[in-house]
């Protein structure tokens, strides 16, 4: 039996991705876990993707510029992990809670980058 790819998540994966982000953005917003109050200002939650199992969630964060590596490394800590997977897990209603990765999102450094090749382009 094969399954079928689909480009498109479905949408339990959306939901689910949505849940994710809200419960990661509140936990950062609030700075009570840990050392994150000045981390709480500088990072934003812009989206989660899901993997079609639902194991595997990866969180995409923005960061302040050069705040990028302090960031993923506090965020991927197993203990800051565990905490966001527990207020998750409250959260969902799943046999399983998903893996938690932290990646940056560089959707705004393309758009930039493809902003700068229209500009150059219009005034070729």
């Amino acid at each position: 039996m094969t399954f079928r790819q689909s480009a498109a998540p479905s949408t339990r994966q959306n939901r689910v991705a949505e849940v994710i982000r809200e419960c990661i953005a509140r936990q950062i917003a609030e700075g009570e876990l840990f050392d994150i109050e000045s981390l709480s200002s500088q990072v934003s939650v812009s989206y989660v993707k899901v993997s079609p199992d639902l194991s595997i969630a990866t969180v995409f964060i923005i960061t302040a510029q050069g705040q990028e590596n302090s960031a993923l490394s506090l965020l991927n800590d197993k203990g800051i992990i565990a905490i966001f997977r527990k207020a998750i897990s409250d959260q969902l209603f799943l046999k399983h809670c998903p893996k938690l990765r932290f990646a940056l999102d560089k959707s705004w450094e393309y758009q930039r980058d493809i902003e700068e090749i229209f500009k150059r382009n219009r005034h070729d």
